[in-house]
C-alpha cells in the first residue's frame, strides 16, 4: 500500500510529496500499534489461558485433598471441617491405609488362587464320587435284583406253607369202636325221642288236656295194667299219642339206665325233667326243654371224652341224623318196652 502511495505521489510536487510521506509514516505507525496490539491480545490470552490452567490444577488439587481428608475421616471415624487440609498424621493414615490396600489385594489375589485350586480339587473329587456313586448304583441294583429274586424265592416258600397250614390237620385218632357207635346211636335216639315229645305236645290240640291230675288219680286208683285205658277213656282217646310219646320216652330212658348206657349220676340229672302224668300242660312243656338241655349236655360230655381218642361225629350229627353204626354192627333201637321206673304212662294198651 505504502509503494502505491509513493508511486502515486511520486509525480507531485514536494507539497504532495511530503503529506504523502506523512501518510505512509502514519500508516507504517497504525500497523506497527496493530502489531503490537495483536500481540498483547496474544499475550493476554496466554496469560489467561495459565490462569485458568492454574486454578483448574489448583481445584484438582483442593478436590483431591478433600477426597484425602474425607478419606482419613472415614479410617480413624471422626468428620472433620470442610477445606482441611491433610497433615502429616494425614499423609501416614493415607499412605498406611493404601499398603494395608495393597496388602488387601495381595491377599485377595491368594485367596482367588486358593479358591481356584479348591474349586479345582473339589471339581476332581465330585467327580471321583460321581464315578464311585455309579458303581455303588450298580453294585446296589445287583443287589435288590439278588433280594427280588430271594424275596420271591421266599414268598414261593411262605405261599407254600399257607397252603400246607390252611389243610386241615391230619385226623390221628382211632377208628371208632362198635360199642362207642352203639352208645352215641343210642343217645341220639332218645334226643330224637325227646323232640319228638316237644313236637307233639306243641302241635298236637290234645295236648293240652293229655296230662293233669285226672290222669295221676287215675294211676293211683286203677291197677297197673288198666292205667292207659283209664287215662284214654278219661278224654275219650284224644291224648293216646301224646301220652304214648311221653310214656315211650320213659320207657327208653329207663332201659339205657338199666343196660348202662345212662349212668345212675346221668339219669338223677334227667329225671326231674320228664313229665309226669299229674303236670299240666305248661309244665309238662317246661320240663321238655330242660330235658332237651340236659340230654344234649350229656351228648356233648360223651363226644368231649371219646373225641380225644375216636374218630367220633359231632353234635349236628349225633343230634340230627344219628351217629354212623360201625360197620357189621345194626344200631340200636329202642322199642319202649322193657324196665321203666315210675313209667306213668306205661299200662296194658
Amino acid at each position: 500500500m505504502s509503494n502505491v502511495l509513493a508511486a502515486l505521489f511520486g509525480g507531485l510536487g514536494a507539497g504532495a510529496r511530503s503529506y504523502g510521506t506523512d501518510l505512509m509514516r502514519e500508516q507504517d505507525q497504525n500497523r506497527l500499534a496493530q502489531q503490537r496490539m495483536a500481540e498483547l491480545q496474544q499475550q493476554e490470552q496466554a496469560r489467561l489461558a495459565q490462569v485458568r490452567e492454574a486454578a483448574v490444577l489448583r481445584q484438582q488439587q483442593e478436590d483431591q485433598e478433600a477426597e484425602q481428608a474425607a478419606e482419613v475421616a472415614r479410617l480413624i471415624g471422626v468428620p472433620l471441617p470442610k477445606g482441611t487440609r491433610l497433615n502429616a498424621e494425614g499423609v501416614r493414615i493415607l499412605a498406611e491405609d493404601g499398603r494395608n490396600k495393597r496388602n488387601d489385594a495381595t491377599i485377595t489375589a491368594r485367596l482367588d488362587g486358593i479358591d481356584r485350586t479348591i474349586a479345582g480339587r473339589m471339581a476332581t473329587t465330585q467327580a471321583n464320587i460321581d464315578a464311585e456313586r455309579g458303581l455303588n448304583d450298580a453294585r446296589i441294583q445287583s443287589l435288590l435284583a439278588s433280594a427280588n429274586a430271594g424275596n420271591a424265592r421266599a414268598m414261593e416258600i411262605l405261599a407254600r406253607g399257607q397252603a400246607n397250614a390252611n389243610q386241615p390237620p391230619a385226623d390221628t385218632r382211632r377208628p371208632m369202636p362198635a360199642t362207642v357207635g352203639r352208645e352215641l346211636n343210642e343217645a341220639g335216639d332218645v334226643y330224637a325221642l325227646v323232640q319228638r315229645a316237644k313236637t307233639s305236645m306243641e302241635t298236637d290240640p290234645a295236648a293240652k288236656t293229655a296230662t293233669g291230675w285226672k290222669y295221676n288219680l287215675a294211676n293211683i286208683l286203677t291197677p297197673a295194667p288198666l292205667e292207659s285205658r283209664v287215662q284214654s277213656m278219661i278224654d275219650g282217646g284224644k291224648g293216646d299219642n301224646v301220652r304214648a310219646t311221653l310214656g315211650n320216652l320213659w320207657s327208653t330212658i329207663g332201659k339205657m339206665r338199666s343196660g348202662g348206657a345212662i349212668t345212675d349220676a346221668e339219669f338223677k340229672r334227667l329225671e326231674p325233667f320228664l313229665p309226669s302224668a299229674s303236670d299240666d300242660f305248661t309244665k309238662a312243656q317246661t320240663k321238655l326243654a330242660g330235658l332237651e338241655r340236659e340230654y344234649s349236655d350229656i351228648i356233648q360230655r360223651k363226644l368231649d371224652v371219646y373225641g380225644g381218642t375216636y374218630r367220633v361225629p359231632d353234635m349236628n350229627t349225633i343230634t340230627g341224623r344219628r351217629a354212623p353204626a360201625p360197620q357189621g354192627t345194626a344200631p340200636t333201637r329202642p322199642t319202649g318196652s322193657g324196665y321203666s321206673p315210675r313209667n306213668p304212662f306205661a299200662g296194658g294198651r
